[in-house]
């Protein structure tokens, strides 16, 4: 169950911009909050409202490019650019751009950040914390961060019981996590088999000839079918997209 997640210098969002899914005890009490294991109260939807060309498909292209970073980066060649685009003008072009996750699988809240740039990874650190721990303290599980006098990375893993000289594996382009199910590291399988479930139809990076979208675009052609083929479910729809968006 995602928490929160966080974006920094991406795309139109030069400043910070974060949503957060965790409401406090005061919520209406019907079926658009549930209570995560934890104890955290989540929100089981978010609208986002905005003009055309607000930003609104870029905020939704955060969570996509989590998913790439933990599953599928590794799959790129080593010397592929990382497909990340910052915010466009000023300074900020020519800096980092930031990301945080906060997430809950497994009785533990993971908090995972990192920065990047189209040419690499500069920092990426993994938390915890287990609740169902009663002291409920929080550890570093990994960190790594550019060591541009030395050109390589400054490693830490010593408590996500990686192998020996993993860090020596270590890519520009790709995450810790891609890179230890290489491995068949346990708990890193654990939170890649989570991300796998997260569905979108907005994906940052790439969408024609990248084969880990083909079923995205399957469901896209079966949805276009289907209301091709239901005339009256088809007008159903068109109204309530209309009520959504004046625009339409």
């Amino acid at each position: 169950m995602i928490h929160s997640f966080t974006c920094k210098n991406f795309y139109s969002f030069a400043c910070e911009v974060t949503v957060d899914f965790v409401v406090n005890s005061k919520q209406p009490k019907n079926n658009g909050y549930f209570m995560a294991p934890s104890g955290k109260c989540l929100s089981k939807l978010a609208t986002v409202i905005g003009a055309n060309a607000s930003g609104k498909t870029n905020l939704l292209k955060i969570l996509p490019f989590f998913t790439w970073l933990l599953l599928h980066s590794f799959k790129s060649d080593p010397a592929d650019l990382i497909a990340v685009e910052p915010f466009a003008f000023g300074e900020a072009k020519n800096q980092a751009t930031y990301f945080s996750v906060v997430f809950e699988i497994d009785k533990k809240i993971y908090t995972y950040e990192f920065e990047i740039t189209k040419e690499k990874i500069l920092k990426e650190v993994l938390k915890s914390s287990s609740f169902a721990n009663a002291k409920n303290s929080t550890k570093k599980l990994f960190s790594r961060q550019w060591n541009e006098k030395e050109n390589r990375y400054d490693f830490d893993g010593k408590n996500f019981k990686l192998p020996k000289k993993f860090e020596e594996r270590l890519r520009k382009n790709a995450s810790v996590i891609d890179t230890a199910i290489r491995d068949n590291h346990s708990e890193s399988q654990a939170i890649v088999n989570y991300w796998s479930r997260i569905k979108t139809n907005v994906v940052e990076h790439g969408w024609m000839g990248d084969p880990w979208n083909e079923s995205y675009r399957q469901e896209l052609v079966d949805t276009i079918k289907f209301f091709y083929e239901n005339n009256d479910l088809k007008s159903e729809a068109e109204k309530l997209m209309s009520r959504f968006d004046l625009g339409v």
